[in-house]
């Protein structure tokens, strides 16, 4: 099948790019993988064949070998079947759904992969995939009417633009040989309910971290931190909220920093490690130093520095794998992990949509409008734009030029500053019309206008784990530690394979 027809519903029938020839891709009939990339370029559009020049050799000699397949053996299309532009920037979503549904879905019909590989970020746009999350993961699903396994990595142009990332892509295409020939299983959480706590006294954290061979195993560690401020993004502060720590799988804790005597029997047991784990080890030491500090334990002291390992630095060195907890979690282990937003949002949302409705119902002074320097010509308010006044009554009664001459006169241009109800009001209507509206970017837009509400009610809640339930923060804090630990003997299994490939041993 060569989708050489034009879509009669195409945005674009009208516009130059109507005139543009419908580049279809390379098809193998025999082949069960098809390759989906963005669309055309200008060598396309001269050659008049996909994935040429520069992109298509890269694509031929270095990422389909490592796949384990050539481009003879596969089929590859895109998205457009027209050649958009020479911009980098990306194709419109009217135009790549317009074209998607037309094309790429007979497409699909007609070839029936049994593998659907979406390079770049428009391909991967047609199953929503955060590209920096699902890139070298497969994965069941349904596309444009056809199901089958789906597979999501970068474009292989990008190795062009961004050397660094060639080895994210070299990665991936393996990965891609390797879910094919069976090699790599597909993911699964293999620990999907650790048990998650609260400890409150010493004695909880004595038992905790005891009975372990300290000599040998690690210790994850992990901090949150609430966030203050004083209306104003500069005046931001992050205050310690928790430490969160894990000694084996299956489990973790967490202590509240105001639960002091814990908090500094954990400083005290955390010297039996000589090996602690954090993701972002510059941040978390700096928190617990403030921890610390704030306990006034003279005979607890700081954990040596040399004894913190990084599973953020540990993933930078590798190269191929994202550095974020969540996505290391998720590309690593098959583990899904709510992020910050996710978890803190909704309940900040609801502490700041509160003080809102108590600003509502107080009275705000009316602001007072003033002169702009500029002026607007309008109605004469005497003779109401006619230039005749009538004065008298009855036989009285005359006909009078009015002083305007014109009927019309130049005023001054006053502000049109709405007072603090007006924009509760305002921003309470927009709300409900669209939810998703940020709360918090508002705010700082209305500049000094809310120095009254400082003033009289203090800030408005800013995102923090405060405003979440306790027993929702916990899971959240304690999960971060109990992945950081699963993580770290894979990236360490890593790293030493690579150092091994590098040596030539």
């Amino acid at each position: 099948m060569r989708c050489t027809e034009r879509c009669a519903e195409c945005p674009s029938r009208d516009t130059i790019l109507n005139q543009q020839e419908v580049i279809s891709g390379d098809y193998n009939p025999q082949s069960e993988m098809l390759f989906v990339g963005e669309g055309p370029g200008r060598e396309e559009k001269a050659r008049h064949r996909i994935f040429v020049g520069q992109t298509g050799q890269e694509f031929n000699d270095t990422y389909l070998p490592l796949a384990g397949t050539s481009r003879q053996e596969v089929s590859v299309t895109n998205c457009l079947k027209c050649w958009w532009s020479d911009s980098s920037d990306p194709p419109p979503v009217y135009l790549v759904k317009s074209c998607t549904e037309f094309h790429l879905r007979r497409e699909l019909a007609y070839h029936k992969p049994r593998v659907v590989i979406l390079m770049g970020g428009v391909a991967n746009s047609l199953m929503k995939y955060d590209i920096e999350l699902e890139h070298g993961i497969m994965h069941k699903g349904t596309l444009l009417g056809w199901t089958g396994w789906i597979y999501s990595t970068y474009h292989p142009a990008l190795g062009l633009h961004r050397p660094a990332a060639m080895l994210q892509l070299v990665d991936d295409f393996r990965r891609l040989h390797g879910y094919l020939s069976g090699s790599i299983p597909i993911l699964k959480d293999a620990c999907p309910d650790p048990i998650f706590m609260k400890l409150t006294e010493p004695s909880q954290v004595i038992e905790a971290m005891n009975g372990k061979d300290h000599a040998w195993e690690p210790i994850a560690v992990d901090t949150e931190s609430k966030k203050r401020w004083r209306g104003y993004p500069s005046t931001i502060k992050y205050t310690p909220w928790c430490i969160s720590f894990c000694l084996q799988l299956g489990e973790a804790f967490v202590i509240r920093v105001e639960d002091k005597p814990a908090m500094t029997e954990f400083l005290r047991q955390l010297h039996n490690f000589h090996e602690v784990v954090f993701h972002n080890s510059g941040y978390d030491y700096d928190v617990i130093s403030r921890i610390h500090d704030g306990l006034a334990a003279k005979d607890v002291g700081m954990i040596p520095w040399s004894r913190a390992q990084d599973t953020m630095a540990m993933a930078y060195h590798d190269g191929r794998i994202p550095r974020g907890l969540k996505a290391l979690g998720y590309r690593l282990l098959g583990k899904y992990m709510e992020s910050f937003n996710e978890v803190v949002v909704p309940h900040s949302r609801e502490a700041a949509l509160e003080y809102i409705e108590l600003a509502m119902y107080m009275d705000w002074p009316k602001p007072v409008q003033e002169p702009t320097g500029l002026t607007v010509i309008r109605k004469c308010p005497d003779c109401k734009g006619t230039g005749l006044m009538r004065l008298g009554t009855g036989k009285f009664k005359r006909l009078y030029q009015c002083d305007c001459e014109s009927g019309f006169v130049a005023v001054p241009k006053m502000t049109r500053k709405q007072g603090m109800n007006d924009k509760l009001y305002r921003l309470v209507t927009d709300l409900r019309k669209a939810p998703d509206i940020n709360l918090w970017d508002r705010w700082e837009g209305w500049g000094t206008q809310i120095d009254p509400l400082i003033a009289r009610i203090g800030p408005i809640p800013i995102p923090s784990i405060e405003y979440v339930p306790e027993d929702e923060a916990i899971q959240y804090a304690a999960g971060d530690a109990h992945e950081t630990l699963r993580i770290y003997p894979i990236l360490r299994k890593r790293l030493a394979d690579l150092r091994r490939s590098v040596r030539g041993c």
